[in-house]
């Protein structure tokens, strides 16, 4: 079921069977089947991952991008530079907080708590860009 225009609404998910996930090689006679709660979790885990390879490039990224924006505009005086490569830092906080939040993923105990956390966390890092 999802949430969907104000409404519970139940869905059926269908997939392809994994032989014909290739586009070149697709037949669309290949067999179909509802999408299970085992399925479910695996793909849960799967996004969970891409998720984090995703986290890992964007921390990358702001950190490269933060340490080329300070070191530029203390060597040209540019506080607008140096204020930038801040703002860059500030946002590899956030990453890593989100990177955080999908490491305790499988911990379904804490997750309520984890996700408030992490929440607040990243809340505290837009009023640090905004300010």
């Amino acid at each position: 079921m999802i949430f969907l225009r104000g409404q519970w609404r139940e869905i059926s998910i269908l997939l392809i069977d994994d032989k014909a996930s290739d586009h070149n090689n697709c037949r669309w006679d290949q067999p179909w089947y509802p999408l299970n709660v085992t399925t479910l979790a695996a793909t849960r885990t799967i996004v969970a991952q891409r998720g984090k390879r995703l986290e890992y490039f964007t921390i990358a990224w702001n950190s490269l991008e933060g340490l080329v924006a300070v070191i530029a505009g203390a060597i040209s005086g540019s506080i607008s530079l140096v204020g930038f490569g801040i703002d860059s830092f500030i946002e590899v906080t956030s990453g890593a907080t989100l990177l955080w939040r999908m490491g305790v993923e499988a911990d379904a105990n804490n997750r309520e708590r984890n996700e408030r956390q992490a929440l607040r966390i990243v809340g505290y890092c837009f009023l640090a860009l905004a300010a």
